[in-house]
């Protein structure tokens, strides 16, 4: 996935590792919602980033890292003027996403796992597993609708 072109600048980022702890995901998801309600995203795209990041940062600590303190998530996030990337990654045995049975199947719908990946896939414009599931790339483009704020 190309995250943005090398003569792009991004207008805000974060670098972060945290541990596995769900309270200090929600801290720092809304960090990153406020920054983007601030650089004037749309509300239809920043609930996207915010449902995508949940998912995304929430797999890892309770699925990928199974709530261990001592494992951490790493999140690189970084906003240009006309699209986010989100880098998350926890040190998990790691899964194959093309393997999660699909949550809308009849047979699957009762079943609590597979519903985090059908909602980041729906949300973002790109997402890419790679280091064996252990690491996702996700990418929202801003909407066309809104006028960006100047720089």
């Amino acid at each position: 996935m190309k995250t943005s072109d090398s003569s792009e600048i991004a207008r805000w980022e974060l670098h972060q590792e945290i541990p596995s702890d769900p309270r200090l995901a929600c801290e720092l998801i809304r960090n990153v919602v406020a920054t983007a309600e601030e650089l004037g995203w749309d509300q239809a795209a920043v609930f996207a980033v915010h449902m995508a990041l949940e998912e995304a940062i929430m797999n890892s600590i309770k699925h990928g890292n199974r709530r261990d303190l001592n494992k951490l998530v790493k999140i690189d996030i970084q906003i240009f003027l006309e699209h986010l990337v989100a880098i998350i990654s926890d040190e998990g045995e790691g899964f194959d996403p093309d393997q999660v049975p699909d949550p809308r199947c009849d047979e699957n719908v009762e079943r609590c796992s597979g519903r985090g990946v059908l909602l980041m896939r729906q949300f973002m414009d790109e997402v890419v597993y790679d280091q064996e599931g252990r690491r996702v790339t996700m990418r929202k483009l801003r909407s066309p609708r809104t006028n960006p704020v100047d720089a």
